[in-house]
């Protein structure tokens, strides 16, 4: 799995993996190690995506990055539920690192800004046919957990 890159006005990376499976975590764990996230983060997460809806969001302020999975999902408003629960992870570390207020301006603007970044993502794996996220109505399609 590729994850997409979002660049935050050149200040942040978020590295967004979308519809995360349990197969996905040895690779998922190398970045999170690179990044610093302690061991025992990573091992409490190993079997994480097993379940459906469900999300994680790891940030360094030293190096201004996150990396955020979605996991795969029973319906769209449970993966676009995970999605902005975890805009909210990435925009606390955001917000924090640049003493950025809270429920200030700034910070509703920079919540608007990563959620159309992550759910024009997000809609870009619909099935057109369907609006699944996991379909075989296309040769592109996601496979089934």
């Amino acid at each position: 799995m590729k994850p997409r890159y979002i660049d935050v006005d050149g200040k942040w990376g978020i590295l967004l993996y979308c519809d995360t499976r349990q197969h996905d975590m040895p690779a998922i764990a190398k970045v999170l190690r690179a990044l610093g996230c302690p061991e025992g983060e990573i091992r409490k997460h190993r079997r994480f995506f097993r379940k459906p809806n469900r999300g994680l969001t790891f940030s360094s302020e030293s190096l201004r990055m996150s990396v955020t999975c979605i996991g795969w999902a029973t319906s769209l408003d449970e993966y676009v539920n995970t999605v902005i629960h975890e805009i909210d992870h990435q925009q606390d570390a955001i917000c924090r690192c640049y003493d950025v207020p809270l429920g200030s301006e700034d910070s509703a603007y920079l919540q608007g800004y990563l959620g159309t970044k992550e759910l024009v993502a997000l809609f870009s794996m619909v099935c057109p046919h369907c609006g699944s996220l996991n379909c075989h109505c296309r040769p592109s399609a996601l496979p089934h957990p």
